[in-house]
């Protein structure tokens, strides 16, 4: 993990902190820490590499990133298995009584379809006791995700192609290697969209509206 990955987060309401707390290589746990008490609690047990973890809007939710998907892929040369992806992104619910957003849905009605957006900022209820119980994989194929944030209405992250070391796969040999897909997650809808095929970066807004996306020399604002 790098330093970036290790450094904690603010809740919406900065009553919280959480970060990844580097393990042994590569294995990281994701922790939270009460700001008024100094109050931890792991969120994950520290078998799998997690990171990057980040309050949704709302407040419910604590998502990160995970190394814990174990699906085997055949080479195509050798006889031999191989983990080229095994990661996707994970949310926990934060409160006791926050129903799973992808399992049934409490009246029919999509979890967090709120019709008036509140200007206050949101009061983050965590039930420390089996939190790490309540964790569940959102509902993406595993790739090889970075850069998870939260945004209104859902996540978004970036999503790395494989490509070879030598460069050989590539149409061209002087090709550029490919850069990562920007995709956002709808919580209420539970599906993936790209928001752009390749860029390098991007920053979220404060109310999580908007983003500043750069791609190579152009910087651009979109919903």
């Amino acid at each position: 993990l790098s330093l970036h990955d290790a450094l904690p987060i603010w809740s919406p309401d900065s009553a919280w902190l959480a970060w990844a707390q580097p393990g042994p290589r590569p294995l990281a746990r994701i922790r939270l820490a009460r700001v008024e008490d100094a109050f931890i609690v792991d969120v994950t047990d520290g078998r799998f590499a997690d990171s990057d973890p980040v309050f949704t809007v709302d407040g419910l939710y604590l998502a990160f990133l995970s190394f814990r998907t174990f699906d085997p892929i055949y080479d195509t040369h050798t006889f031999d298995l191989s983990f080229p992806f095994g990661s996707r992104p994970y949310l926990v619910p934060l409160a006791a009584v926050t129903p799973d957003p992808f399992g049934p849905q409490p009246g029919g009605r999509p979890v967090g379809d709120n019709s008036k957006d509140s200007p206050e900022r949101p009061v983050v209820t965590v039930d420390t006791d089996q939190i790490s119980s309540r964790v569940v994989a959102v509902p993406v194929d595993e790739a090889r995700y970075y850069s998870l944030a939260a945004v209104k209405g859902g996540l978004v992250w970036l999503r790395t192609r494989l490509s070879g070391v030598l460069g050989e796969g590539s149409a061209e040999l002087d090709d550029d290697r490919p850069r990562p897909a920007l995709e956002r997650f709808d919580l209420r809808k539970r599906e993936v969209s790209t928001l752009a095929g390749e860029i390098d970066w991007f920053a979220v807004s404060g109310d999580g509206a908007r983003l500043l996306v750069k791609d190579g020399s152009d910087l651009r604002v979109v919903p």
